[in-house]
């Protein structure tokens, strides 16, 4: 999964949440239909550096 920069992250037990909107419209973001037909993935948290 890549380019969901700015979505909502949060850690949950062992794993990670990951929220996303289709711009506030009733339907899923189209990379959820991805993510639910091969639901193995590795996600990549960038903090960037404070300074």
């Amino acid at each position: 999964m890549t380019g969901v920069a700015g979505e909502g992250l949060e850690v949950v037990d062992d794993g990670w949440a990951v929220f996303g909107t289709h711009g506030g419209s009733p339907r899923h973001p189209v990379w959820f239909h991805n993510l639910m037909a091969n639901p193995h993935v590795t996600v990549e948290v960038v903090v960037p550096e404070r300074g």
